[in-house]
């Protein structure tokens, strides 16, 4: 599971007002305020960053399959304004069923509970969350740890993206609607819109996390 995954969270910007951001970054060289699934398998490392130092990287080799989390409490409430998170993803290898990511935009539990026979609530962002195989960027939901695919893109993870880095910035209104776009790492400034959807079944947005598998 080695060299996977990065996730630049000086771009990790949770809004809900003017004055009401968390913005969190990796340029102290640490992961403090992350839980992980399994301490030592993640950190912030300067190996390939991002954009500045430090990355946050999925860094443990596994010799068998299997999957790690990391999360951050983020404590948000959603139903008061308008929400935006902005973050930056690079995945290197070829997506499938068992070689996949996705990052929660809200979630009701922590990394260590955030698997596929757990049950837990939330929205989620990414490529062939738990079972899937066709290499779609996929925007989720999570009811009791069921996953319904909410909106598929036109974005095919493998063919399209492949090992570039990407923006995200993914907004959600107080009513329910989300919007999704993406810009790719050679053109940043250049967002690009990829769906819209509307879903307001869940609104606890107790913390932010990656699922690696």
């Amino acid at each position: 599971m080695n060299k996977k995954i990065f996730l630049l969270a000086a771009c990790v910007l949770a809004l809900i007002t003017a004055n009401a951001q968390i913005i969190y970054n990796f340029e102290d060289g640490t992961i403090n305020g992350w839980t992980e699934s399994s301490v030592g398998h993640w950190s912030a490392s300067s190996t390939d960053a991002i954009d500045g130092n430090f990355s946050l990287h999925q860094i443990y080799d596994s010799p068998s399959s299997g999957h790690d989390q990391i999360s951050l409490e983020q404590n948000l409430d959603v139903t008061q304004s308008t929400t935006i998170w902005k973050f930056k993803v690079r995945y290197t290898y070829n997506p499938s069923s068992t070689n996949n990511w996705s990052v929660f935009l809200m979630s009701d539990t922590s990394a260590p509970y955030i698997t596929q026979d757990s049950s837990y609530n939330g929205y989620a962002i990414g490529v062939d969350l738990f079972s899937e195989s066709d290499d779609t960027l996929t925007f989720y939901r999570i009811d009791n740890g069921v996953v319904t695919d909410l909106l598929k893109t036109n974005i095919n993870w493998q063919t399209d993206i492949g090992s570039q880095a990407v923006q995200f910035i993914v907004t959600r209104s107080i009513n329910g609607k989300w919007n999704i776009f993406i810009a790719k790492e050679d053109d940043y400034n250049n967002l690009q819109f990829i769906g819209s959807v509307t879903d307001d079944n869940h609104t606890n947005a107790k913390y932010f996390a990656i699922y690696y598998e």
